[in-house]
């Protein structure tokens, strides 16, 4: 059995992360990529006031990331003409409210002619609506995080603010409700409690196999077998806190954190 497979996607540029996602997919035996859905929004400038409110955060990312940068699963890839034998699709979203995507009727009609088995989601913003049943077994996404104590983000920083030894990484099947989805894989991760360039590199990279894996598992045991996955029936996380990003208040708690780490690993 051939899966077919397509993906949600900001740009033709993506994530070296979201690149070796893609091409592990069309290397899978058990799957083909078939179609790229590209957002074609139009991308809202950042807003001053955001930047400034998040200025300290944004500067130690940068700083983190320019010092850490071998094996960055950030730096950015194109992807155009890589997978020829995938359609194109290019489509404007439904946004309703800051962070929400939908699809419009002729975008869903020709997303659903392709049959798709799974759609990967790799962009776009929260995704809803009737596109999450556009193909067969529906959205998978990465939360790169553990969805049962850190929802929202930015991914691994709270973990790292926080103190905590281990982060994690979720594939899961999404639905109307935020972080909600059926979990198809699960794991973990440990944090490197003074960079969170370091730990990103671990945790994304770690990940990118997770799609490749679960395709095969379908493609050989079929849907039964992923509902049947002790993850898939674990509760819904609705009920945990939301992380935002970082203010300059609480990244002034996080440096002076950082630097003690730093003086108790180095000193």
């Amino acid at each position: 059995m051939i899966l077919r497979v397509g993906a949600l996607v900001d740009d033709l540029v993506v994530d070296a992360w979201v690149a070796a996602a893609l091409a592990e997919v069309e290397e899978c035996e058990s799957a083909q990529l078939a179609l790229l859905v590209v957002n074609a929004e139009p991308r809202p400038n950042r807003s001053v006031r955001r930047l400034v409110r998040h200025l300290l955060y944004f500067a130690y990312q940068g700083l983190d990331r320019a010092r850490n940068a071998q094996g960055d699963p950030f730096a950015r890839v194109d992807i155009t003409g890589r997978f020829p034998d995938a359609k194109l699709l290019r489509v404007v979203p439904i946004r309703t409210g800051r962070m929400v995507h939908r699809l419009g009727e002729a975008s869903l009609e020709t997303v659903r002619a392709e049959r798709l088995d799974v759609l990967l989601r790799f962009g776009f913003g929260i995704v809803r609506g009737e596109i999450l049943a556009a193909a067969a077994h529906g959205v998978w996404s990465y939360h790169h995080g553990d969805n049962r104590r850190f929802r929202g983000g930015p991914s691994q920083f709270w973990e790292l603010y926080e103190g905590e030894p281990i982060t994690g990484t979720v594939l899961q099947v999404l639905t109307e409700d935020l972080d909600a989805g059926g979990v198809i894989y699960r794991s973990s991760s440990e944090v490197d409690p003074v960079s969170l360039q370091r730990t990103r590199r671990t945790v994304y990279w770690n990940g990118v196999p997770f799609v490749r894996r679960r395709l095969d598992d379908l493609a050989r045991h079929g849907w039964d077998f992923i509902e049947s996955l002790e993850t898939y029936r674990e509760p819904a996380t609705v009920g945990v806190h939301i992380y935002r990003h970082p203010t300059n208040r609480q990244m002034l708690v996080f440096l002076a954190r950082l630097v003690s780490r730093v003086l108790r690993r180095y000193g």
